[in-house]
């Protein structure tokens, strides 16, 4: 088998856990992108404040990328970090896990949880989402930056 992009042979066997740029990332499932900006360690969009990977995270702009099965679905905002809130637009079984399609207010956020969400959640209702920092890989160039 012929590996599709040299980033991926860095680090073989951990690439897909810490992809080393936002193309690796893409290649490895994480199709929830934002952007954002780096300001005193925490990082600032428009849909909140994350922290992501490391907590030393040089200042300026940065893109997050997290892979629909990573982020969760909670019942109520621990903290305003890492957290956001948006509607189902859509909720599809696919076997063993469902795929939820979230609105927020400014992105389509994708979601695959596990079989037991089916039926749960319905269109139009009210979910929140945590972003696990451990799971949500910050890059400094969109295209090229390693992984904080």
């Amino acid at each position: 088998m012929r590996l599709p992009h040299p980033a991926l042979k860095e680090k073989h066997g951990l690439i897909s856990l810490q992809p080393v740029n936002l193309q690796t990332a893409r290649f490895f499932g994480a199709n929830n992108i934002l952007p954002g900006a780096v300001r005193g360690g925490i990082i600032e969009t428009e849909l909140g404040r994350f922290q992501a990977g490391s907590n030393h995270l040089p200042p300026g702009p940065v893109t997050l990328a997290i892979r629909p099965e990573s982020i969760l679905i909670v019942q109520q905002r621990e903290s305003d970090m890492n957290t956001i809130s948006g509607r189902v637009r859509s909720c599809n079984f696919t076997g063993t896990r469902t795929r939820l399609k979230i609105a927020t207010e400014i992105a389509l956020v994708e979601v695959i949880t596990e079989v037991s969400a089916m039926g749960r959640y319905q269109e139009g209702d009210t979910v929140l989402l945590f972003l696990p920092p451990e799971k949500l890989w910050a890059y400094p160039d969109p295209q090229t930056g390693p992984a904080i």
